[in-house]
């Protein structure tokens, strides 16, 4: 039976792979397993949703760089949902929509994240008072 690596050496490998290209695979598989384990410290369990963001604005970023918004915005959608209290995410996904001009969507973001004023509305170019 082997060992299991001590969860600190799981987690530095974790920020490693994200670092080194090409290793996506690898760092998916090893985010998955070391957020099943239950002999992570609190600053260790801190650090895996830190990396899954970090790693999912990357992939956003790469994402639309090479294959367009839609790739960019599922990414951080998907990203959203498994990190819904991600401040960074949210900014990321809310400042994808309005890239793409989708302010409908981007303030929905907002509203979901507790930033929604209600003195505004949408018209189909721009934000207005009420």
């Amino acid at each position: 039976m082997r060992k299991q690596p001590p969860a600190d050496l799981d987690i530095q490998l974790a920020w490693s792979y994200l670092d080194t290209r090409g290793q996506e695979k690898e760092l998916y598989g090893l985010l998955t397993s070391v957020n099943l384990r239950g002999d992570l410290t609190p600053g260790e369990r801190d650090d895996v949703p830190k990396i899954w963001s970090t790693w999912s604005l990357r992939r956003s970023q790469q994402a639309l760089d090479a294959a367009g918004d839609q790739r960019a915005i599922a990414i951080l959608e998907a990203a959203a949902q498994a990190l819904p209290q991600d401040n960074k995410i949210r900014a990321g996904l809310a400042g994808m929509f309005l890239r793409t001009g989708d302010k409908r969507r981007a303030l929905l973001v907002y509203e979901k994240w507790g930033m929604w004023m209600p003195k505004w509305t949408i018209t189909s170019a721009q934000l207005v008072p009420q």
